[in-house]
């Protein structure tokens, strides 16, 4: 039986045990068990960064299929791949009837890596995290913190924290813009009745 690299310099002395990715699990370690990716040091993990990112790339994709909720859209951008990762599909702002905001992944494809999150823009450029993201292909949407307050999000990007990579960004447009950036109205959106 052979074990990828990564498995074999584990076993070779971490003290770690044998992680599920090691035994030919369904998922491997690294996927799952993101404590056991810290517990390395930091100078072996980024030695093991690049061959458990390409590993990684090639595992079977995990869809997710939130239901798309109805409001008004308020922007939109393409998702195109960063740093060797690979990136596709929709990336939408949604205010909901309450005066929420979500935003949606819509018809979207990332590439996999361990620890992916959802992180968000502000004109300022700072990002801040939305969440993990659950799949890496499908519809999935993220609440937007009610602290943030109605300013605008211009762009958003899939990044393997632990990594400190990002694979996948969307810049986003307002819709209905004026030429200073200001919106005048936004697009309704409602979610596609079709299978």
């Amino acid at each position: 039986m052979r074990f990828p690299a990564f498995c074999l310099l584990l076993l070779s002395g971490l003290g770690l045990g044998v992680p599920a990715g090691c035994r030919r699990a369904e998922e491997p370690f690294y996927m799952t068990d993101l404590a056991a990716l810290r517990r390395l040091p930091e100078e072996d993990l980024l030695r093991m960064r690049d061959d458990i990112l390409a590993e990684a790339a090639q595992l079977p994709d995990q869809p997710v299929e939130d239901e798309l909720p109805a409001g008004d859209a308020l922007a939109t951008g393409q998702w195109r791949a960063a740093a060797g990762g690979s990136g596709a599909g929709t990336a939408q702002l949604t205010k909901l009837e309450k005066g929420s905001r979500v935003v949606c992944l819509v018809g979207f494809h990332v590439t996999r890596a361990p620890d992916l999150r959802v992180e968000y823009a502000a004109a300022a450029g700072q990002f801040r995290e939305l969440g993990p993201l659950r799949g890496n292909t499908g519809q999935q949407c993220f609440a937007l913190p009610a602290n943030l307050g109605t300013g605008p999000i211009t762009r958003l990007r899939i990044r393997s924290v632990i990594f400190q990579k990002t694979v996948a960004e969307a810049d986003l447009t307002a819709l209905n813009a004026e030429p200073d950036g200001s919106s005048t109205a936004p697009g309704k959106f409602s979610p596609s009745t079709d299978p």
